[in-house]
Formats: structure tokens, C-alpha cells, sequence
């Protein structure tokens, strides 16, 4: 076992040091895909995010949760603008009753959120709890219920009222023959303000499923859904949407107004708000007869759509497409979609924006995000001037989809990508990256959270990532890179992040060619690791310690060049 020499007092000042400082020293952001920032690696899985902006540049975001083992729960976590976990370590529980579900958010407006999900399992129940900015919930211990109807709800989806609180709407099989849509207010002290149980948005006959919701900009929201009214089997599904105002009071036409009864099927359709009172919604569409396309509708605050009859193409090539959509801030929209044109077996990401009228802006058929291997699972997010920001799980670097990382790419308001072809890197860690989830930094850039089996291939964690306007990890580029020009001076970084778990980077400039040894060396002067012992070229260099099987505590890595040493402190915390 190698040894080097510390003095014992500045060992002391040191781990002293580190255990003062140890929370201030981790506002910072990763600046590397192998690396990411940890919201929650508690025992067993924590799985299936949903992230909102805590108004701030940072983000909350919850998941369900079992780190008491087959019994669901949900947590959240806060990560401010600086890339800081606020509150406790793996995140606060917002509800541990043994069967919660996946969660839905929402912000808040004062720095904490809404979080709502479906109770199981004696009926599928939908309660919510608000968490303030420090992290302590609002209501009632394990949430205020929603909805308690006879024979269940699920696949609840929520909206903020614009004044603390928040609106839910859900597919509700209550009468028990017929799933139909009903929403329900909640307001900032854990109040629900319209009938007990929700307010019918659509009681059709038959199945109304798959509800989705945006803000109508004054109070109320405009929902929208995939709906079986007018059919005797499974096929055949329309779209239809119905507003509701702040009062609970449906707005237009009973059981909602169809923005697309084609023939065949259109389904899974997605909302965001125009702007104006009004909406936009996209849909995948089966009317050809053969596979699903893409189209859109506007409507108005009074519920009458704007376009042609029945939606406008967004994209029509073959093989299926299944979309999601933002506002781009001037009437239009950006929608972006899961893409299996050409083979059909390797899906990609393409996006086209359409304007107020109607008109698609962008080459026809949708200009691709990522062409890379099996691109799909897509987010998106506008980027405040008229483009949009989009995230994805793709298989590019394990040849199949049994390993995906999380790739993003923005592009512009005139369908131009902005970053490297086929996306920016965002986790690219050890084993798969899944279902990413985004909210905007407020700063045109975005916080992206991800399921993440890096410590265990049979374990979710959570992990996020902060990418900046131009494509940077973690803000403007500071992380070291390979360059051509070499660095004028030797210089050793501090290693990013500290303190780590398991792994970090540790980046330095090498002036000339030079003999290089990289070790690392626990407290007692041991030789645990060695990161490098060869000869470079003159360059910048960013190698990266995995420290998965030692324990926590002070480590230190010493680089030798010639005739050059430097040695600094890092901080392993499990």
C-alpha cells in the first residue's frame, strides 16, 4: 500500500472543514453527463418524476417512492438556480400512506408547489398536498382528498389556478359503466371549491379517457380529451375540450365541444394554452387508415375552433407519430413528436411550429430534433423566444433500448436546431437514463429530471441536469474540455462535484508533453486509486473517479507532471 505524507493538523482543518461546509459546497451544477446531480438515491426505487419551477430559476420535483420496500410513497425534493438540494437528503415525504401512485405538480407561485396523485387500492382515489419553499407540506398529513367517488379515478393531470392553487381534472368511472371527466379547485389553504367529488366536464355516453389541461388565463382551465361518444366499439375516438371557470361553472357546450370527429381514430391528445383565453391541441390521428398521423386545432375562449374542419395536418408520413405540444408565445404552437417514419422500427424526434392561423411555419412534415437510435420519450418546454427546448431518451450509445441516456436539443423560432446534431449529452451515465421531465430555468434554459439506474440496474434514483441557453451543462461553459490551443500554465481544478457520490471529474492543464500520474489517496495517505500514469500531450484533461465501493470521508488526488506536483481535497458523502 502507497503512502504520502499530510501534516495531521491540516487533515483535522480539513475534515473539520468539510463537515461545516459541506452543504454550501454543493451549490453547483454538474458540468458533465457521467455526473448529474442527485435529488434522491434512497434505498429501493424512486421512479416516474414531475418537475416544476419553484419561480426562482430552480426547480421542485416529485416521485413516487419505495424506499419502504412494496409500499409506495411520494417524496419531493428542491433544487435551486445554483443546482443546491434544499431540503432533506433524499427529499421530504409528501404523502407515505403504503399505496400512493404517481405524482402530478404543479407550482404554487410562493416557491412551493401542488403535488396530486391516484390512492390505491380499495378505489382510486386523487388527493394533493401543497409543499412551501422550505419544504414543509400545507395541509393535512398525507394530503387533503380530491376526489372519493364510488369505483375510482386515475390518470389525473393539474393546472395552476393563477392564485395559489391549482386545478385537477381526471377520467372518473363513479356511475361505474361509463369513464367520463370531471375536475375539481383546490385552493392555497387545502380548501377544494366546487362539488365534492369534481364537476362533470363531460358525462357522454361511453368512455371519455386520457384528459390533459391548460390555464384558460383567468381562473378556470380548458381541458381536453380523447372521447368515445359517438362510437359502438374501440375505434372511432374523437377529440373534444370543454372550459371551466374559476367558480366551477362549464363554459361552453354540455360535455364539450369537438375540435376533431374525423373519421377512423383520433387520440392522446395534448394541450397548451394560446395566450388569449383560448387553447391549442394536438392529437395523434388515425383518419387515414393506416397509421397514426399528427394534427392540431386552436380554439377560443368562446369554444369555436379557428382552423380547417377537423384539425391541420401537422404531419403526415408514414407510420406512427405521437405528439406533445407548447405555446410559442405569439398564438401559435411548437409540437414536437415520438417519430416512426422510414423503417418504423427505430422511432426519432422531429417538431414543426404552427402558427395562429394555422399555417405550419417549418419544413413540411417537421424538421428532425435527433435522428438518432430509437429517440423517443420526448419533453418539451418553450424557450421564451418563440422556440422550444426538447428532451429525449435515445439508445445511440448501447445499440439497443435496453440502455438509454437523455439527450436535448433547442431549436429556434424559425426551425432552426440550435445545439449539436441530434442533442446535447445530458446523462450519459452508467446503465440507463429514462422518461425525462423538464421546466424552465428562467433564463431560456431548462432543469431536466430523469429516472437513472447508474448505482443499480434494478434501482431507480432521481438525478437533474441544468442546461443553460447555448447548450452548456450547468451554466456558461466552465467544465474542462480536450483543445487544440494548449493551456499556457499547469494547473490542477478543484475536482466537480464536491462532495460526490460515487463519482466526479477532476480536470487539469498540461502546458507541454509530460509523464502524467493522477492518484487518488484516502485520509491515511493510502493509494486507492490511479487515474493516470502515462505520457500526454499538451492539452486540458478531464478524467473522471468513480469511488462506488469506498466509503465516505476526505480523499485526496495528487497530480504529478515532470517535475510539477499538485495535490487537492475531495469529499466522498454516501
Amino acid at each position: 500500500m502507497k503512502h504520502f505524507q499530510l501534516p495531521f493538523p491540516s487533515l483535522v482543518v480539513l475534515i473539520l472543514g468539510w463537515q461545516l461546509f459541506a452543504t454550501e459546497a454543493l451549490a453547483q451544477w454538474s458540468h458533465g453527463p457521467n455526473v448529474n446531480n442527485p435529488i434522491s438515491t434512497a434505498t429501493d426505487h424512486q421512479s416516474f418524476p414531475a418537475i416544476a419551477s419553484d419561480g426562482a430559476g430552480g426547480a421542485i420535483i416529485a416521485w413516487g417512492d419505495r424506499r419502504a420496500v412494496y409500499a409506495n410513497a411520494i417524496y419531493a425534493q428542491s433544487v435551486n438556480a445554483e443546482g443546491v438540494v434544499r431540503w432533506a437528503t433524499d427529499g421530504v415525504p409528501i404523502s407515505t400512506e403504503p399505496t400512493s401512485q404517481v405524482p402530478i405538480i404543479v407550482s404554487d407561485g410562493t416557491g412551493g408547489a401542488i403535488i396530486a396523485w391516484v390512492q390505491t387500492p380499495e378505489n382510486y382515489d386523487i388527493y394533493a398536498q401543497r409543499v412551501n419553499s422550505v419544504g414543509e407540506v400545507q395541509w393535512t398529513a398525507n394530503g387533503i382528498p380530491i376526489c372519493l367517488a364510488f369505483n375510482g379515478s386515475q390518470l389525473p393531470a393539474i393546472v395552476s389556478d393563477g392564485a395559489g392553487g391549482a386545478i385537477i381534472t381526471w377520467e372518473d368511472i363513479r356511475d361505474g359503466t361509463d369513464y367520463n371527466i370531471y375536475a375539481q379547485r383546490i385552493d392555497s389553504a387545502g380548501v377544494v371549491q366546487w362539488t365534492t367529488n369534481g364537476v362533470p366536464i363531460s358525462a357522454a355516453r361511453r368512455y371519455q379517457n386520457f384528459p390533459t389541461i391548460a390555464s384558460d388565463d383567468a381562473g378556470g382551465a380548458i381541458i381536453t380529451w380523447q372521447d368515445l361518444r359517438d362510437t359502438t366499439g374501440i375505434t372511432g375516438a374523437d377529440i373534444y375540450a370543454q372550459r371551466v371557470n374559476a367558480a366551477g361553472v362549464v363554459q361552453w357546450t354540455a360535455d364539450g365541444v369537438p375540435i376533431s370527429t374525423a373519421t377512423f381514430t383520433q387520440g392522446f391528445p395534448k394541450i397548451a394554452s394560446d395566450g388569449v383565453g383560448g387553447a391549442l391541441v394536438t392529437w395523434s390521428d388515425y383518419r387515414n387508415g393506416a397509421d397514426l398521423d399528427v394534427y392540431a386545432q386552436r380554439v377560443n375562449a368562446a369554444g369555436v375552433v379557428q382552423w380547417t374542419a377537423n384539425g391541420v395536418a401537422i404531419c403526415k408520413e408514414p407510420n406512427n407519430q405521437f405528439p406533445i405540444i407548447v405555446g410559442d408565445g405569439a398564438g401559435g404552437a411548437i409540437i414536437a413528436w415520438t417519430d416512426y417514419r422510414g423503417s418504423g422500427a427505430s422511432p426519432q424526434v422531429y417538431a414543426q411550429r404552427v402558427n395562429d392561423a394555422g399555417v405550419v411555419q417549418w419544413m413540411i412534415n417537421g424538421v428532425a430534433i435527433s435522428t438518432a437510435l430509437n429517440s423517443g420519450s420526448c419533453d418539451m418546454i418553450s424557450d421564451g423566444a418563440g422556440g422550444a427546448i426538447i428532451a429525449w431518451q435515445d439508445s445511440r450509445n448501447g445499440g439497443d433500448t435496453l440502455f438509454t441516456d437523455i439527450y436535448s436539443q433547442k431549436v429556434n423560432a424559425s426551425g432552426a436546431v440550435q445545439w449539436i446534431a441530434n442533442g446535447v449529452s445530458i446523462s450519459t451515465a452508467l446503465h440507463s437514463q429514462f422518461f425525462p421531465k423538464m421546466v424552465n430555468n428562467s433564463a431560456g434554459g431548462a432543469i431536466i429530471t430523469w429516472n437513472d439506474l447508474r448505482n443499480d440496474p434494478n434501482y431507480e434514483d432521481i438525478y437533474a441536469q441544468q442546461i443553460d441557453s447555448s447548450g452548456n451543462l450547468g451554466g456558461p461553459v466552465t467544465e474542462v474540455k480536450n483543445r487544440t490551443v494548449a493551456p499556457i500554465e499547469f494547473a490542477l481544478q478543484q475536482n466537480y462535484p464536491n462532495p460526490f457520490n460515487p463519482a466526479t471529474t477532476i480536470s487539469f492543464n498540461l502546458p507541454s508533453k509530460s509523464f502524467v500520474s493522477l492518484k487518488v489517496f484516502n485520509a491515511l495517505g493510502e493509494e486507492v486509486s490511479v487515474l493516470l500514469s502515462e505520457v500526454l500531450p499538451a492539452g486540458t484533461y478531464a478524467p473522471q473517479w468513480n469511488a462506488e465501493n469506498l466509503a465516505s470521508g476526505v480523499y485526496f488526488y495528487r497530480l504529478q507532471a515532470g517535475n510539477l506536483v499538485e495535490t487537492r481535497n475531495l469529499l466522498l458523502l454516501r
